[in-house]
C-alpha cells in the first residue's frame, strides 16, 4: 500500500469522523434547545395548574372545534354537564382557514348548526365573526381548552396549539384517531407543546 493510499484512507476516516462530530454536537445542541423549550412549557402548564387548584371556582372548559366528525369529547362534554356544579363548558366553534373563504364560511355554519342542535344555544360560542370577518381570542375566557385539531396551519393562529400554550390557560389536545404514519410522528407528535 502506498504512501498516497495510506494518506487518503486516513483523510477519509478523519473527514468521515469530522462529520459524524458535527451531526452529533448539532443533534445534542437541537436536543438541549427541545429540552429547554420542554421543561419550560411544562413549568408554565404547572404554574397554570396550580393557580386553577387553589382559585376553588367552576373550571371555564372550552372545547375548539373545526369539524363535528373530528369532535372526540362528547362524553367528557356529557359529564361536565351532568355535573354544573364543578364545571362552565362550552364548544367554540372555529374556522378551517386552509382551504379558502367559500369552504371556509360554509364549513363554520354547518359545525356551528351542529353543536347548536346537539347542546343548545347556550353552551356553543363563536370563534369567528362573520359579519367582521374577524378571528376571536377567546382564550381569556376559559381555563381549560380541549382541541380536536392538532394542524395549527389549518387554523387562525388565535387557536392553534402553538398560541394557547402560551396563554394563562391549560390546552389540552385528544386525538379523534389513532395516526400511526411518517406525517404524524415528524409533524404532530414532534410539536413541543404537546
Amino acid at each position: 500500500m502506498g504512501i498516497k493510499a495510506i494518506l487518503r484512507e486516513h483523510f477519509f476516516f478523519i473527514y468521515d469522523m469530522a462529520i459524524k462530530l458535527r451531526d452529533f454536537y448539532t443533534l445534542r445542541k437541537k436536543r438541549i434547545i427541545n429540552n429547554e423549550l420542554i421543561i419550560k412549557t411544562q413549568r408554565h402548564y404547572k404554574d397554570v395548574y396550580m393557580e386553577l387548584k387553589k382559585s376553588n371556582k367552576k373550571l371555564r372548559v372550552a372545547s375548539y372545534v373545526v369539524f363535528d366528525s373530528s369532535f372526540a369529547g362528547y362524553e367528557l362534554m356529557k359529564l361536565m354537564l351532568i355535573q354544573q356544579d364543578k364545571y362552565e363548558p362550552k364548544i367554540v366553534v372555529i374556522p378551517d382557514t386552509s382551504r379558502g373563504r367559500e369552504h371556509m364560511i360554509k364549513q363554520y355554519n354547518e359545525t356551528k348548526d351542529f353543536f347548536i342542535k346537539k347542546y343548545g344555544r347556550n353552551y356553543v360560542e363563536n370563534g369567528y365573526d362573520e359579519n367582521t370577518n374577524e378571528f376571536l381570542d377567546l382564550s381569556d375566557n376559559f381555563d381549560i381548552i380541549y382541541l380536536a385539531n392538532p394542524y395549527d396551519s389549518m387554523v387562525h393562529e388565535y387557536h392553534g396549539i402553538r398560541y394557547l400554550s402560551k396563554k394563562k390557560v391549560l390546552p389540552i389536545y385528544i386525538s379523534y384517531g389513532c395516526m400511526p404514519d411518517k406525517y404524524s410522528y415528524h409533524h404532530i407528535i414532534s410539536l413541543l407543546e404537546i
